[in-house]
């Protein structure tokens, strides 16, 4: 059946198939994307991601030409210079402009909240300075990552979130990215980019998370150093939040709001009473250390007290029981607040490509200077 080039389907889409083919070596970082219509049309979309697009529509063929299609891909073509197959992988994500279901088991739909909405809709706060704060937090997130992707990801306008080319990837897409750059980063901290294993995590990184790298990739392109590494980390949480505001379940009813999953569980108060405001900033002047000269510098305005429902409890059942408890510093980027805030402190292993060393190995670690 040939296919109609830039043609439209009719009916409504029904189903969708994204598929990915990444390879270092040869120079892929192609996509292929199939719809099927009721009406019986199968919509091809394919090309180079995030660099060229190819459309075109199959009339009337049905489910098993799609199908049949899919099976194709998924086998790939035998590269005649290197006689290795190619084949195509399927990937899980929903589509952030459609609403639409992308992989054939899943069944979640975009509702209309946004992480930034969300945020000052859950974290329990009185003040207008307090909802300001959290849209601060929001936006500098946003920001920061956009910085960091390059282009890499797209910023979602009308939905307040992040996505690939390809849409917004599943949870455990980015758990398993995740997992990967622990072991990529190995590899590039010992400037090594041949090994097949780590050629082979790359591969399976850039298909899971499909991203634009322009006309021509290499593996050593991709992940030059340590902090391309870090920068695709920014790359996950980013993805991590989107779908969490991507999946808000839309509520029944005239208004067709959207009813977001519980993100936070945190209370955020402005400290009001001058005493406790006097005392935070002369312990912060105290323990500054004139030796950190990128954060001497700085003037503390206002404080807030942050409760985190999960860390408090578990300092309340366990912690406090202990005694010996004392107060110290915790420095972050502005960009971690937010993350912060809905899962609280958390202990990631040493060689989480964020980690940049721990004298005395996993744990938290906080200081008596303020600088630090």
């Amino acid at each position: 059946m040939a296919i109609e080039r830039n043609g439209t389907p009719t009916g409504t889409m029904v189903e969708r198939h994204k598929l990915v083919c990444a390879t270092g070596d040869t120079n892929h970082n192609k996509y292929w994307t199939v719809d099927l219509y009721d009406s019986g049309d199968v919509h091809i979309d394919f090309g180079r991601i995030g660099v060229t697009s190819s459309k075109g529509v199959h009339r009337g063929v049905g489910k098993s030409f799609m199908e049949k299609k899919l099976k194709e891909k998924k086998k790939g073509k035998t590269n005649k210079k290197t006689g290795d197959r190619e084949p195509y992988t399927e990937i899980d994500a929903i589509d952030s402009d459609m609403g639409a279901n992308v992989s054939a088991n899943s069944t979640k739909n975009l509702g209309k909240a946004n992480i930034k909405s969300i945020a000052k809709d859950q974290i329990k706060h009185t003040s207008p300075e307090t909802a300001k704060l959290i849209e601060f937090l929001a936006d500098v997130n946003r920001h920061t990552i956009s910085d960091a992707t390059g282009g890499k990801m797209t910023w979602n306008v009308s939905k307040g979130l992040f996505q690939t080319p390809l849409g917004i990837v599943a949870p455990s897409s980015v758990s398993e990215a995740r997992t990967l750059l622990i072991d990529i980063a190995d590899e590039v901290a010992k400037r090594s980019w041949t090994k097949r294993q780590f050629k082979q995590n790359v591969e399976r990184f850039m298909t899971i998370i499909p991203q634009n790298v322009g006309m021509r990739w290499t593996f050593e392109s991709v992940f030059p150093d340590l902090q391309s590494v870090q920068k695709q980390n920014a790359i996950l949480d980013a993805l991590d939040a989107s779908y969490v505001s991507a999946t808000a379940t839309p509520v029944k009813g005239k208004a067709k709001t959207a009813k977001a999953p519980k993100v936070f569980e945190t209370k955020l108060k402005l400290i009001e009473n001058p005493r406790v405001t006097k005392r935070i900033k002369d312990k912060f002047r105290a323990t500054a250390n004139r030796n950190h000269y990128d954060a001497n510098r700085m003037k503390l305005v206002q404080a807030w007290s942050v409760d985190i429902e999960m860390m408090t409890k578990n300092f309340v059942a366990v912690g406090k029981k202990l005694n010996n408890v004392n107060e110290y510093w915790h420095g972050t980027n502005a960009t971690n607040v937010l993350s912060i805030l809905k899962v609280g402190l958390v202990i990631p292993p040493a060689s989480s490509p964020h980690c940049t060393g721990r004298m005395w190995g996993d744990g938290l670690y906080f200081a008596p200077s303020s600088t630090k």
